[in-house]
């Protein structure tokens, strides 16, 4: 239609109305181009706002890894804290053999810190993302995840320093207390997950020299010491973690 009156036009020699025939074309294209720029920008938006959310939920889920891992051992430190009084005095503050033996199970189980910081490397990594970000809050995020990772690696370190089971050696290993299958079903009921499942262990020697023996002491001071450093520096943790994630709440969306 638009053709065959620009023919028409150009035919009659009607310059003017050649020349609107050409406006309302380039009109038309540039209307086109940017209704789809709008489309397109609003679309990066909403992607944006959901990454923005992913960010802003990664954060609240490491402040929670970081509290159960602090509820998990804060649960089990009086227990071994006496057995470790018990070790220390040989005895002499009251506590039995067995008492000490129990807590095999506890310092040989532990729970880690798992922190990530991948839905805000992502977010930061989009440049389709850069036009809804200020300088500030992307050197906010940056450091957000440098912190996340660092704190991560910390948590790890301590981490495997519970996993050390080289005091086993000093132990004499009980019979089989059951299959596989027993050993799961005891954990689902609530029962810590250790070697003590398998095989129940006591002491091997009298608790006189079992309690000066430095491999067993290494292992439930390097236990306790563990277990405070999850307490203090997973705490710095949550409470910077707790001040980045009311900073980006308190934002105004972009």
């Amino acid at each position: 239609m638009l053709l065959r009156r620009v023919t028409l036009h150009i035919k009659q020699q009607n310059w003017f109305a050649v020349l609107v025939d050409f406006l309302i074309v380039v009109l038309g294209v540039f209307i086109g181009v940017q209704v789809a720029n709008w489309n397109d920008t609003a679309k990066q938006h909403q992607l944006y706002q959901d990454a923005f959310n992913r960010v802003k939920l990664e954060i609240a889920t490491n402040i929670e890894a970081v509290k159960r891992v602090q509820a998990y051992y804060r649960s089990r430190l009086p227990q071994v804290q006496l057995a470790l009084e018990t070790l220390r005095t040989c005895g002499q503050n009251g506590e039995s053999i067995e008492s000490v033996e129990d807590t095999f199970q506890l310092v040989q189980n532990y729970s880690q810190v798992i922190l990530t910081a991948r839905d805000t490397e992502l977010l930061l990594g989009n440049n389709n993302f850069l036009p809804f970000q200020n300088s500030e809050l992307r050197t906010r995020l940056s450091k957000l995840a440098d912190y996340t990772y660092f704190f991560h690696q910390e948590l790890a370190m301590k981490t495997n320093q519970i996993k050390d089971v080289r005091f086993l050696s000093r132990l004499q290993a009980g019979p089989v207390l059951g299959s596989p299958d027993d050993n799961l079903q005891a954990i689902k009921s609530g029962s810590v997950g250790s070697a003590e499942l398998i095989r129940k262990h006591r002491f091997g020697v009298p608790f006189e020299q079992a309690c000066k023996d430095k491999l067993i002491l290494e292992k439930y001071y390097g236990w306790e010491e563990a277990v405070y450093f999850h307490f203090v520096v997973g705490q710095f943790t949550v409470e910077h973690l707790t001040a980045e994630l009311a900073y980006l709440e308190g934002l105004p969306r972009s």
